[in-house]
Order: structure tokens, then C-alpha cells, then sequence
């Protein structure tokens, strides 16, 4: 059954190493009625030697380049998509997104025919290589997607956006945001859910995530994360989050001092290594479970450089 045009815009920035594969998984995709946006944020790689390839060889391939902007994050790339898009319903996909099932789009239609539907969740896992940061975030992802009811409470908190909507609801809830440099997908998500609308999980539409590969990446990521996710300080629960992270710094420097501070600093971890154990018990059967070994170390490169960035966006 058809249901209307699909506009799939696709943001990228220095993605020549996987964007072959992960357009040909765009492209190959079994819905017919389809235009791909690809919107470059000013690549200094073969990106858009790529992007232009695939733009000749498929018609309905587009490829536009705008001006990077380095005070802003995704929000820019996709609204020029957006504004370019024809269709009657959306995916805002990047270049670190490869589809799993031919199927994806037909699903993910079908189920926004639904009455009161304005967004799909499709489920996520971890696109693996050889770096240990993807195979500790693997076992993370399977689990959290394979929990079915603690996924749709998370969905229906708008901590998880919808990938797929359609137009009309798009626009009955006023697009993206204009002043948030990152994070619109989940705003997207909580303006929707304001609105009346219900975001549904879709298992069987599948897709991989290409997570950052290196702790450098992950640094520079989170960092960034944090400096632009303005609104993070009007969490309480995000400010004693960071504050707890951060609190590491004045302990090691009262260690110099007094070596019981060094104490504090030793227990620090105590909560991660105790989530570390339940994880394993929970991921017996997973061929990554023992990188779950790593997954304390994860939490404090994540969240330092992500604490350090919301302090320093305040002044920026």
C-alpha cells in the first residue's frame, strides 16, 4: 500500500569513510515513493565527492552544501533539509545511521496511519568495529531496545525522539526549534507528546548507530554535547549529575593535601562499577558482555567533558 511521499533528509560533515554504505542502505530501500536530501555542512574530505555521485546515479537524490556553522550543532543542516523536503512524511536521518530492514520506511508509515500517531521510534543498535567504545556501547543499546516497557516509558518522557512523522504533524507542532543548537530531536519529541500526539516503538524497524569510535572523538563530542544543550541547566537532575562528575577534580586536589580525600576518590566509582555488574548479569548472552568491563570508564568520558561543556557554554 502507498501512502504518500517520503522526504529523507540526511545531514553529514566528513563522513567519507562510511558514506557509501550508509546511503546505499538509504537508496536500496524497498519504499518507492521517496527523495533523499543530502545536506553537507561544508565537508573538507570526499564527502561531496560521494554525496555527488550517488546524486547523478539516483534521481531522486539531492545534494545541497551550506556554510558550517561552529556555534551550532545539527539544527541548521536540518532545517535547510526541511526546507528543501516535499514529502508527506519526514525521516531526519545522518550519516552515522545505516538501515537494517528493507522494510523500514513501509513499517514506519503503516504505523502512522494510526489514529493519534505523530512519531515512530524504530529500534537502535550499535554499528560494531574494532574500537572497544563500540562493543562496550553495544551490549547498552540491545538492552535498553529490548526492554520493551522501559523503552516506552522513556519514549513517552520525549527522552527518545521519533525518527519517522509526517508532515502535517510536523508542522501543527511548529518544526524544529530556532534556538536550540542540539538536542531538536528530543524536543521535537516533547513538543509532540505536548501537543496530544502518541510516539509509538516500532522493534521491527531496525537501524545500526555509528557511536564515536575513539576517546578523542568522544571527548571532542561530549564536550560540544554539553557546551550547545543550553537547556540542560534547567534540569535539577542533570545540574547534581554533572556536579557529582566534577566533584572528582576537588578531591584528587585535596588529596595533595590530605590523602583521606583520596578515599572519596576511590568510592567515586562505586555506583558505576555496581550498574557495570547488573549489566553483565542482564547481558549474559551477549557476544560483547565482557567489554562491559569498560563501561565505568565510559561514564566518566562522557560526562566530564559533557559537565565541562555546559559550565563553559554559559560564557560562550
Amino acid at each position: 500500500m502507498e501512502y504518500g511521499k517520503l522526504s529523507i533528509v540526511v545531514a553529514m560533515r566528513n563522513e567519507e569513510r562510511t558514506l557509501r554504505v550508509i546511503l546505499n542502505s538509504y537508496v536500496t530501500n524497498d519504499y518507492p515513493n521517496k527523495e533523499i536530501i543530502l545536506v553537507d555542512d561544508e565537508s573538507t574530505d570526499a564527502t561531496p565527492i560521494i554525496a555527488k555521485e550517488f546524486a547523478r546515479q539516483y534521481p531522486f537524490v539531492k545534494y545541497h552544501r551550506i556554510t558550517h556553522d561552529k556555534k551550532s550543532g545539527g539544527n541548521p543542516v536540518y532545517r535547510y533539509g526541511l526546507r528543501k523536503a516535499t514529502g508527506d512524511y519526514i525521516f531526519l536521518g545522518d550519516c552515522g545511521v545505516i538501515l537494517e530492514t528493507k522494510d523500514f520506511f513501509r513499517r514506519g508509515i503503516q504505523r502512522l496511519q494510526e489514529e493519534g500517531v505523530g512519531g515512530v521510534v524504530p529500534r537502535c543498535s550499535i554499528w560494531v568495529t574494532d574500537s572497544f567504545i563500540l562493543k562496550a556501547k553495544a551490549p547498552l543499546y540491545d538492552l535498553r531496545y529490548d526492554n520493551i516497557k522501559h523503552i516506552e516509558k522513556q519514549i513517552q518522557r520525549g527522552e527518545i525522539y521519533p525518527q519517522i512523522y509526517s508532515r502535517k504533524v510536523f508542522n501543527d507542532v511548529g518544526g524544529l526549534s530556532e534556538n536550540i543548537p542540539w538536542a531538536v530531536d528530543t524536543d521535537l519529541a516533547k513538543k509532540m507528546l505536548q501537543k496530544g500526539y502518541k510516539l509509538v516503538y516500532e522493534p521491527r524497524m531496525k537501524l545500526k548507530h555509528q557511536y564515536r569510535d575513539s576517546i578523542a572523538t568522544l571527548l571532542e563530542y561530549h564536550f560540544r554535547f554539553g557546551r550547545l544543550n543550553k537547556g540542560a541547566w534547567k534540569s535539577h537532575k542533570q545540574v547534581i549529575k554533572s556536579l557529582y562528575f566534577l566533584s572528582l577534580f576537588p578531591l584528587l586536589g585535596l588529596g595533595l593535601w590530605n590523602p583521606l580525600f583520596l578515599l572519596g576518590v576511590l568510592v567515586h566509582p562505586l555506583p558505576f562499577i555496581i550498574r557495570m555488574i547488573s549489566l553483565s548479569i542482564k547481558a549474559k548472552e551477549h557476544p560483547y558482555r565482557a567489554y562491559l568491563l569498560f563501561y565505568p570508564l565510559m561514564t566518566y568520558i562522557q560526562n566530564i567533558p559533557y559537565s565541562i561543556g555546559m559550565i563553559y557554554g554559559l560564557f560562550t
